[in-house]
């Protein structure tokens, strides 16, 4: 009788043991599913960032550029003006 105790709690543990691996794969593979989620989202985020700025930095640049040659043309008239 004892050895039927032992082994139905040898059982039991083992069960137990087998129940708590599994539910900590589950765990686990839900874990790396979030995760692999979190960094595609920041991924996305992140290009659409660098696309933004590149975006701002073309409008920049274009700006700059008009107001160069506005500055010349003003210039150029100044000069022009100051010759007469």
């Amino acid at each position: 009788m004892a050895e039927d105790i032992q082994g139905l709690l040898k059982k039991i543990q083992e069960e137990g043991i087998k129940k708590a691996e599994e539910k900590a794969e589950q765990i686990e593979k839900e874990a790396r599913k979030r995760a692999e989620e979190i960094l595609s989202q920041a991924k996305e985020e992140a290009e659409r960032l660098i696309k933004e700025a590149k975006e701002k930095i073309s409008q920049e640049q274009s700006h700059t550029q008009t107001l160069l040659q506005q500055a010349a043309r003003d210039l150029l008239l100044t000069l022009k003006k100051e010759i007469n």
